[in-house]
C-alpha cells in the first residue's frame, strides 16, 4: 500500500508542476496509508465497520455540500496544471486561466483527493483483493503522466508496478487458499506434485530454448566477431549512458537531494573542463533550462557556461585569475572589471544604436534552471550583467546564483557582430572601444598557447599560408577539416590511460562529439593566431522556439542541447562562439554563408579522392591475412553448428525419454510405483479405448453398459472376464489389499485385445 500510494503521488507531482507543499503531501500520504491498512486489517466487528463506513460517507457528502466552491476551484487549479504542463510538452497553445486557490488552500485539497483514493486502494487491496478498482485508479493517472507529463519518474513507475504485482499475487493467493480450503489430503498432495512437474518441464524447456537462442544469435553474428572488441566498447559506452541517466535522475529522489547530480554538458565529464573521463553519453528525458525570449531568435543562441584557457591533455583549465588583475588596473574600467568586460559588447551596440538613433533590437532572455548544473549561470551573448554576478577567474565563467532563473538584457549575436562590422574606420573611438582595444591586448597575450605535441598538426595549417587577419577563411578551414576528416559519434568508448586527448582524437579514434571537436577547433584557431578558448554550455536553434500565448518565444532545452564549442576573439568585436560539429549551424556560419570557396572544394574533394583510392588499394598481404581470418571465423562457425545440433539432439532425446517414460507409467510397467497405481493406471487406459471406440464419457465402469462396451469392442472378452477386470479395478483403487504382478498382466492383456479391436475396427471402416 505504502508503495502503490507514494508512487501514485510521486508521479504525478513529479509530472506536474503544482504550487503546492510537496513534503507535507508526502507526509500525510504515508499517514494516511499507514491508518487505512491498520483500520482495514484489524478484527473489529462487523456491525461497527459498517458504522464507521456510513458515517465516513455522511462526513464525506457534508463537506462536500457545505464546500462545493472549494471543491470547483481545486479541480479548475488541477486541470489548469494539466493544460500548463500540456502545453509545454507540445508546444501547444492551450489557453487557461489563472490559478484559483492559494498554494495552502491548493495542498489541502490534494490532501482530501488522495484520502479518498487510499481509502478504495486500502480497501480494494487488503479486503476485496480485487484488480479492478485499483486499475480504474491507476491506469488514468499513468495515462495522464505519460501523455502530458513533462517528466516520467521511474521510480514511481516502478512503486506502482511493485503495488500492482503485489495486488495480483494476493489475489492469486486468496483464491488458491479459497480453493485449498475445500480439497483433501490426497487431492492436495496429488495437486503439489502436479504443480512440481509442469515447474520441472518448464524449467526445462524455457533454459532449451535460451541456450538454443543464444547459440544461433552467436552463429549468426560471428562474422562480426572482428570487431567485437570496439563492438563491445560502445555497448558499454551506451550501457554508461543509461546508469548514469537513471543516477542523475533519480539519485536525489532516493537520497532526499543528498546527492544531487546534475549535468553540465555533453559527453560526461566535460564539467569544470574534464576530458574522456567517462565515455560519451547524453542523459534523455531530462529537461535542464527553460529558455524564453521576448524577441524571434533568427539564430542559434549560445548559452555560455564554463569557460576553460589552458589545455593540459585530458582538460581545459581555466583562465588566470592574476593575470587578469594584473592587467585590468590600467583599463578604464568602472567598478568591477570582470563585469565591465563581459558587458562590453551589450554596452557598444547600445551606445551604437544611441548614436545612429536606429530602433533598438534588445530583447529580454530568461533562462530557467530546472535540472542542469547550478555551479555556472549559462549566459547567452552579447547581454548585460549587473553586480549581482560574480567571475570567476577575470574574464572566465559566471558563477552560479540561488535564484533558479535569470534575466537578461540582450542583441542577437549576429545582429552585433554585423553592426561592428559595418561601422565606418573614420567614426571616433570612444571609451568603450578603448577598453575593447586594451582587452584585445591582453587576449593576445594569454589566449595563443599551444601545448607541445601538435607539430604535425601545425604544420599542416602552416603549409595553407592563410593570413591571421582572414577570419572568415581560417573558420571556413577549420571547420571543413574537422567536418571532413572525423565522424561524430555521441557513445564513444572511454579515453585510454596516457592518451592525449586531442590527439588520441585528431590521430587514432577519428571520432568524438561535441567537446573533441571543440577542443582539436581551439588548437587549430590558436595555430593560426586567433585567439579562442574551449567553452561548453548550452546551444538552443531557433528552430526549437514557439511562440506561446503571451507573445514570447519558449524553448525547453534538454540534455542533448547541452554542447562545447570553441570561442574565437574577433578584433573589434569581442568572443564568438565558432560552431564544428557536425550537423550544427552555428553563428558565424549563418552571417558567412554556407557556401565555400572553389579552391576549397577542389582540395576536398582531392583529399576524398585520394582517401577513396587508398582504401581501394590493398597488399597482397593484406587478402593473404584477411582470408586466413575468414578461414579461421569459418571453422568456429562449423564447430558453433555442431554444437547447437548436438544440442538439438540432446533436447530431442531427453523430451523422447521422458515422453517413453509417461507411456510405461500409464501402462503400468513402471515398477517404481505402487501395484496398485499402476493396475489403476491400465485400467484409465482401457477407459480411455473404449471411450476412442465410440462409448460416451458418461458411461462409468460399473454399470452394465460399460460391459456391453467392453464386449461390443473385443467380442473375444467374455462376461466373466469384464466382471473380474471391474472387480479388480474397484479393489485396487479402494480397497486395502496390494494386487499381484499377475493381476496387473491380466488386466494389461485385456487391454491389448481391446486395442488391438479398436485398431483393426478402423483400419476396416477406413478401408
Amino acid at each position: 500500500m505504502i508503495l502503490g500510494t507514494q508512487g501514485l503521488v510521486l508521479g504525478f507531482f513529479s509530472a506536474f508542476d503544482f504550487p503546492v507543499y510537496v513534503w507535507a503531501v508526502y507526509v500525510f500520504t504515508g499517514i494516511l496509508t499507514l491508518f487505512a491498512a491498520l483500520f482495514f486489517s484489524i478484527r473489529i466487528p462487523k456491525k461497527y465497520k459498517q458504522y464507521t463506513y456510513g458515517a465516513g460517507v455522511f462526513v464525506v457528502f457534508l463537506f462536500v455540500l457545505t464546500n462545493g466552491g472549494f471543491i470547483k476551484n481545486g479541480f479548475l487549479d488541477c486541470a489548469r496544471g494539466l493544460l500548463s504542463s500540456f502545453n509545454i510538452r507540445y508546444q501547444s497553445q492551450v489557453l487557461i486561466q489563472e490559478q484559483i486557490l492559494g498554494k495552502r488552500e491548493l495542498t489541502v485539497f490534494f490532501i482530501l483527493v488522495i484520502f479518498v483514493l487510499i481509502l478504495v486502494l486500502s480497501y480494494a487491496t487488503i479486503v476485496r483483493a480485487d484488480l479492478m478498482p485499483i486499475f480504474l485508479i491507476e491506469f488514468p493517472v499513468l495515462m495522464m503522466v505519460l501523455m502530458m507529463g513533462r517528466h516520467v519518474n521511474g521510480v514511481a513507475l516502478l512503486f506502482i508496478i511493485l503495488h500492482f504485482v503485489g495486488c495480483m499475487a494476493q489475489e492469486y493467493a486468496l483464491k488458491n487458499r479459497n480453493e485449498r480450503s475445500h480439497l483433501d489430503d490426497v487431492e492436495e498432495e496429488r495437486n503439489r506434485k502436479c504443480l512440481c512437474s509442469v515447474q520441472k518441464k518448464a524449467a526445462l524447456i524455457s533454459g532449451g530454448v535460451v541456450l538454443v537462442s543464444i547459440c544461433i544469435s552467436l552463429y549468426l553474428l560471428m562474422p562480426l566477431l572482428p570487431n567485437k572488441i570496439p563492438l563491445m566498447q560502445r555497448w558499454g559506452a551506451a550501457l554508461q549512458k543509461r546508469v548514469v541517466s537513471v543516477a542523475v535522475e533519480y539519485l536525489p529522489i532516493i537520497t532526499s537531494g543528498k546527492w544531487n547530480l546534475r549535468v553540465q554538458t555533453v559527453g560526461g565529464g566535460v564539467e569544470d573542463g574534464g576530458l574522456g573521463e567517462v565515455a560519451g553519453y547524453s542523459l534523455t528525458n531530462m529537461d535542464d533550462l527553460i529558455v524564453t525570449s521576448t524577441i524571434e531568435p533568427k539564430e542559434t543562441i549560445y548559452l555560455r557556461g564554463y569557460v576553460g584557457s589552458i589545455y593540459k591533455r585530458d582538460r581545459w583549465a581555466e583562465p588566470s585569475q592574476k593575470s587578469f588583475e594584473n592587467a585590468s588596473v590600467y583599463w578604464h574600467t568602472k567598478g568591477n572589471a570582470g563585469i565591465y568586460v563581459q558587458n562590453l559588447p551589450f554596452l557598444r551596440q547600445m551606445y551604437q544604436e544611441n548614436k545612429t538613433g536606429e530602433s533598438s533590437a534588445m530583447g529580454i532572455l530568461s533562462v530557467e534552471n530546472v535540472n542542469a548544473g547550478d555551479k555556472y549561470t549559462f549566459l547567452p551573448y552579447c547581454s548585460y550583467l549587473n553586480d549581482y554576478y560574480q567571475i570567476a577567474d577575470g574574464d572566465g565563467s559566471v558563477m552560479g546564483q540561488t535564484q533558479a532563473e535569470d534575466e537578461f538584457s540582450y542583441f542577437p549575436l549576429g545582429f552585433y557582430v554585423e553592426t561592428m562590422q559595418g561601422r565606418s574606420v573614420s567614426e571616433e573611438e570612444g571609451i568603450l572601444d578603448r577598453v575593447e582595444a586594451e582587452y584585445y591586448a591582453y587576449v593576445k597575450q594569454n589566449y595563443l598557447i599551444v601545448p607541445e605535441g601538435f607539430e604535425e598538426l601545425k604544420k599542416q595549417c602552416e603549409e595553407e599560408h592563410i593570413r591571421q587577419e582572414d577570419i572568415e577563411k581560417i573558420v571556413r578551414y577549420v571547420t571543413t577539416f574537422l567536418v571532413s576528416n572525423y565522424e561524430y559519434n555521441i557513445e564513444v568508448p572511454r579515453l585510454p590511460k596516457d592518451k592525449d586527448f586531442i590527439q588520441y582524437f585528431l590521430y587514432e579514434s577519428k571520432e568524438g562529439y561535441s567537446a573533441h571537436f571543440a577542443s582539436a577547433a581551439v588548437i587549430m584557431f590558436r595555430m593560426f593566431g586567433v585567439p579562442s578558448r574551449y567553452v561548453t554550455g548550452y546551444a538552443a536553434p531557433e528552430t526549437i522556439f514557439s511562440m506561446d500565448v503571451s507573445g514570447n518565444y519558449t524553448a525547453l532545452l534538454q540534455s542533448d542541447n547541452s554542447h562545447a564549442w570553441a570561442e574565437i576573439y574577433m578584433e573589434g568585436i569581442g568572443w564568438v562562439p565558432v560552431e564544428t560539429t557536425p550537423g550544427n549551424i552555428g553563428v558565424l556560419q549563418t552571417i558567412y554563408g554556407e557556401e565555400e570557396q572553389e579552391e576549397e572544394q577542389e582540395q576536398t574533394e582531392e583529399q576524398t579522392d585520394a582517401s577513396e583510392a587508398a582504401e581501394e588499394e590493398v597488399t597482397e598481404e593484406e587478402e593473404e591475412k584477411i582470408r586466413q581470418e575468414q578461414q579461421k571465423y569459418t571453422k568456429i562457425r562449423w564447430y558453433l553448428g555442431g554444437v547447437i545440433l548436438l544440442l538439438f539432439g540432446v533436447i530431442l532425446s531427453v523430451l523422447l525419454i521422458r515422453r517413453v517414460r509417461y507411456e510405461r507409467r500409464r501402462r503400468g510397467y513402471d515398477k517404481k510405483e505402487e501395484p496398485n497405481e499402476r493396475l489403476v493406471s491400465l485400467f484409465c487406459m482401457l477407459h480411455e479405448t473404449l471411450q476412442r471406440a465410440g462409448m460416451p464419457k458418461e458411461i462409468r465402469s460399473t454399470s452394465l453398459e460399460f460391459s456391453h462396451w467392453l464386449q461390443k469392442v473385443a467380442p473375444d472378452i467374455t462376461s466373466g472376464k469384464v466382471e473380474l477386470v471391474v472387480r479388480m479395478a474397484l479393489a485396487a483403487a479402494y480397497g486395502e489389499k496390494q494386487v499381484e504382478e499377475k493381476e496387473i498382466r491380466f488386466l494389461r492383456d485385456i487391454y491389448k485385445q481391446c486395442r488391438k479391436a479398436v485398431r483393426s475396427g478402423k483400419r476396416r471402416k477406413h478401408k
